[in-house]
């Protein structure tokens, strides 16, 4: 096994998704209201996100979908308003990282896999640019560490669940699928896509990923459906689980 590609947000990085997009949505209104009708912003980025993950189209990336869809439904110039989104990601995208927290484990795994002659790969779902996913690995504690790709919407033409996205990261590093393991939280974007294309798998369950802090500031299991055993992963358990394995040389 040469390669671990991990999954990033409730893999790597506490970051449910639920609790992350609404004030996501209200700092991106915010900083560009007076250049987009606050009232269409939001249902006008969900439905250009929505076509960039249907998207099949290996000439077009996600961001050119994306573009596609989003300026014109706005009735803005995406010259004139891309320089302002970019500052967006540099000044305010960074005060989202409260509502993150650090998974202890990761950081000694992937150190431990870097030890080991393993190269390491980011395969977060690719609907953001590159800036806001460098963001999220420094949150993680891990924005020093150096990874061999990182999916972006800059450079990814598919997005999760689709199998192509697994064929263009092996592509894009140019490693066989059976010597990649894909390490993630979620078994339909995460274990299944990746095993379909001939990845190995290890679906992370047990005690991670975690919730956010409780009110004592400890890091709590969250209650899930991938605490139940699915047949057809390679392996399953927490990040130490799989830092034993990758100490051991098991993998």
């Amino acid at each position: 096994m040469t390669t671990l590609v991990f999954d990033l947000d409730d893999t790597l990085l506490v970051n449910p998704i639920d609790q992350f997009l609404p004030p996501y949505f209200r700092a991106l209104t915010a900083y560009l209201a007076p250049y987009a009708p606050t009232d269409r912003l939001v249902p006008e980025l969900l439905r250009a996100t929505q076509t960039m993950m249907a998207n099949r189209d290996p000439s077009r990336t996600n961001e050119h979908v994306f573009a596609a869809h989003f300026y014109p439904a706005l009735g803005l110039n995406e010259a004139d308003v891309r320089p302002i989104i970019d500052r967006f990601y540099e000044d305010e995208f960074p005060k989202l990282q409260g509502y993150t927290a650090v998974i202890p484990e990761a950081r000694p795994l992937l150190l431990a896999a870097l030890a080991r002659g393993h190269d390491l790969v980011i395969a977060t779902n690719p609907v953001f640019p590159l800036r806001a996913i460098q963001h999220r690995l420094t949150w993680a504690g891990l924005g020093d560490l150096p990874f061999r790709f990182i999916t972006s919407y800059e450079t990814m033409h598919y997005t999760k669940p689709h199998p192509e996205y697994y064929h263009e990261i092996t592509n894009a590093i140019k490693c066989p699928p059976e010597d990649c393991l894909m390490v993630g939280n979620d078994w339909d974007n995460d274990i299944a896509p990746a095993k379909a294309v001939g990845m190995r798998t290890f679906w992370i369950t047990g005690t991670a990923p975690y919730s956010l802090p409780t009110a004592d500031g400890a890091l709590a299991p969250r209650d899930a459906e991938a605490l139940a055993t699915r047949a057809g992963t390679d392996y399953q358990g927490t990040l130490a689980d799989l830092h034993q394995l990758v100490e051991t040389r098991a993998i």
